[in-house]
Protein backbone atom coordinates (compact mmCIF):
# COMPACT_ATOMS: atom_id res chain seq x y z
CA UNK A 1 0.00 0.00 0.00
CA UNK A 2 1.22 3.28 -1.05
CA UNK A 3 1.11 6.79 0.69
CA UNK A 4 -1.74 7.79 -1.79
CA UNK A 5 -3.37 4.85 -1.31
CA UNK A 6 -3.86 6.12 2.30
CA UNK A 7 -5.27 9.56 1.40
CA UNK A 8 -8.72 8.12 2.00
CA UNK A 9 -9.17 4.70 4.47
CA UNK A 10 -12.77 4.54 5.19
CA UNK A 11 -11.64 2.88 8.92
CA UNK A 12 -8.74 5.93 9.21
CA UNK A 13 -10.52 9.12 7.65
CA UNK A 14 -9.39 11.71 4.97
CA UNK A 15 -4.72 11.62 6.05
CA UNK A 16 -5.42 9.44 9.18
CA UNK A 17 -7.75 12.37 11.20
CA UNK A 18 -10.19 9.70 12.69
CA UNK A 19 -7.46 7.44 13.86
CA UNK A 20 -5.61 10.08 15.51
CA UNK A 21 -9.17 11.41 17.39
CA UNK A 22 -9.84 7.82 17.93
CA UNK A 23 -6.05 7.67 19.68
CA UNK A 24 -6.52 11.02 20.97
CA UNK A 25 -10.52 10.38 22.96
CA UNK A 26 -8.62 7.07 24.63
CA UNK A 27 -5.69 8.92 25.83
CA UNK A 28 -8.57 11.62 27.12
CA UNK A 29 -10.45 8.59 28.25
CA UNK A 30 -7.54 6.99 29.76
CA UNK A 31 -6.38 9.88 31.96
CA UNK A 32 -9.97 10.74 33.39
CA UNK A 33 -10.06 7.29 35.00
CA UNK A 34 -6.61 7.20 36.12
CA UNK A 35 -7.62 10.57 38.14
CA UNK A 36 -10.75 9.12 39.01
CA UNK A 37 -9.35 6.07 40.69
CA UNK A 38 -6.58 8.69 42.40
CA UNK A 39 -9.44 10.61 43.53
CA UNK A 40 -11.39 7.74 45.05
CA UNK A 41 -7.98 6.26 46.80
CA UNK A 42 -7.29 9.49 47.92
CA UNK A 43 -11.17 9.80 49.63
CA UNK A 44 -10.68 6.15 51.08
CA UNK A 45 -7.82 6.81 52.77
CA UNK A 46 -9.42 9.92 54.41
CA UNK A 47 -12.23 7.56 55.58
CA UNK A 48 -9.36 5.34 56.96
CA UNK A 49 -7.67 7.90 58.74
CA UNK A 50 -11.42 9.49 59.94
CA UNK A 51 -12.00 5.81 61.36
CA UNK A 52 -8.98 5.62 62.67
CA UNK A 53 -8.63 8.55 64.23
CA UNK A 54 -12.22 10.06 65.24
CA UNK A 55 -13.74 12.87 63.55
CA UNK A 56 -12.01 16.72 63.12
CA UNK A 57 -12.97 18.97 65.98
CA UNK A 58 -12.41 22.82 65.67
CA UNK A 59 -13.07 25.29 68.61
CA UNK A 60 -14.57 28.46 67.87
CA UNK A 61 -15.22 31.20 70.72
CA UNK A 62 -18.87 33.31 71.14
CA UNK A 63 -17.72 35.12 68.03
CA UNK A 64 -17.66 32.43 65.73
CA UNK A 65 -13.33 32.94 65.50
CA UNK A 66 -10.93 30.34 65.37
CA UNK A 67 -9.50 29.11 68.54
CA UNK A 68 -7.83 25.89 67.83
CA UNK A 69 -8.20 22.67 65.46
CA UNK A 70 -8.62 21.26 63.05
CA UNK A 71 -7.93 18.63 65.50
CA UNK A 72 -8.90 14.90 65.94
CA UNK A 73 -10.96 13.72 69.18
CA UNK A 74 -7.90 12.06 70.62
CA UNK A 75 -5.45 15.02 70.26
CA UNK A 76 -7.72 17.04 72.20
CA UNK A 77 -8.32 14.23 74.92
CA UNK A 78 -3.95 14.20 74.50
CA UNK A 79 -4.46 18.00 75.20
CA UNK A 80 -6.60 17.57 78.57
CA UNK A 81 -9.55 19.13 76.50
CA UNK A 82 -12.75 17.31 77.74
CA UNK A 83 -15.97 17.27 76.04
CA UNK A 84 -19.13 17.27 77.97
Amino acid sequence: MSALDHLWCPACGWFGRRKRRRARDAADAALVAFHARLAAEVRAEREAERRRNGPLITLLDRNGVKIAGPLTAREFAEAGVMFG
